[in-house]
């Protein structure tokens, strides 16, 4: 009986290799592709729109940067006039092809200039400017990401 034990589990250890589990694919190559596009990088952006995209995003970093302080308090007045200024020197020059990215370089150049003039750097009307710079550089943003949902290669 032990004999015919040892004989049958040792003819089971052999056999079991060569049978394997039968759901391989391995002949036809299937098994370690990938989806069709799961691996496909996106398109590049053309190079206006990717400098465009990229000076966007910075201005609207540097907008709300200079905006905070007077918008939440900790400052009379907006005093980044100059970093303001040149935020929308480099932006003026960027040129897009993508529509959205032309109103978006619009509205940012706008609120850059609006929160940099004499006009609104002191004072309550700082505060006021401020906070409107603070929900154009949201709306900027989100304009941004609707671009970027639209373009993936804008993310990388």
């Amino acid at each position: 009986m032990r004999r015919l034990l040892v004989t049958g589990v040792a003819g089971l250890a052999i056999a079991a290799p060569l049978a394997g589990c039968g759901g391989s694919g391995d002949e036809d190559g299937t098994t370690n592709q990938a989806a069709p596009g799961a691996e496909v990088a996106p398109p590049p952006l053309a190079a206006p729109n990717r400098r465009a995209y990229d000076e966007i995003e910075r201005s609207s970093g540097v907008l709300r940067a200079a905006a905070v302080p007077v918008a939440y308090g900790s400052a009379p007045r907006i005093v980044a006039a100059g970093d303001l200024n040149a935020a929308a020197r480099k932006l003026a020059r960027i040129k897009p092809h993508d529509p959205l990215l032309r109103r978006l370089r619009r509205a940012v150049l706008v609120a850059l200039r609006t929160a940099a003039s004499e006009g609104t750097l002191e004072g309550a009307s700082a505060k006021q400017v401020a906070k409107a710079a603070i929900g154009e550089a949201d709306r900027i943003d989100a304009g941004l990401r609707r671009y970027a949902a639209s373009h993936p290669a804008a993310n990388g």
